[in-house]
């Protein structure tokens, strides 16, 4: 079952992945996802307060997770998350239902 998340999440979210980029692991993948298409939501769609304030907590969570597979480097986050949110496409639900998969992703990676 977590095998499956993980898959359909990276499957359905959309955020691309190149050749040559920072490579994370399954659980620092999922934190990206749901950290860019956060932020491409958050600057691009109306989103409802208590929605926003729960997935503001969920940012929180996992921005140290992908800080710590980055060895701690603020400016490689930083520029992997602006490089990530700047490539996602589609509409807002879509990209609310992507930050759902991820984070049931980061989930099933956590366990």
């Amino acid at each position: 079952m977590k095998n499956v998340l993980t898959f359909a999440a990276f499957t359905t979210t959309l955020v691309l992945t190149g050749c040559g980029e920072t490579k994370l692991s399954p659980k620092g993948e999922a934190a990206m996802s749901y950290m860019a298409n956060y932020v491409y939501l958050k600057n691009n769609c109306e989103v409802d307060s208590m929605a926003d304030l729960g997935m503001a907590m969920g940012m929180a969570m996992m921005a140290p997770i992908v800080s710590a597979e980055l060895n701690g480097d603020k400016d490689a986050s930083d520029s992997l998350l602006k490089e990530r949110s700047a490539r996602i496409t589609g509409s807002c639900k879509e990209v609310d239902q992507a930050i759902s998969d991820a984070g049931k992703a980061f989930k099933a990676a956590s366990q």
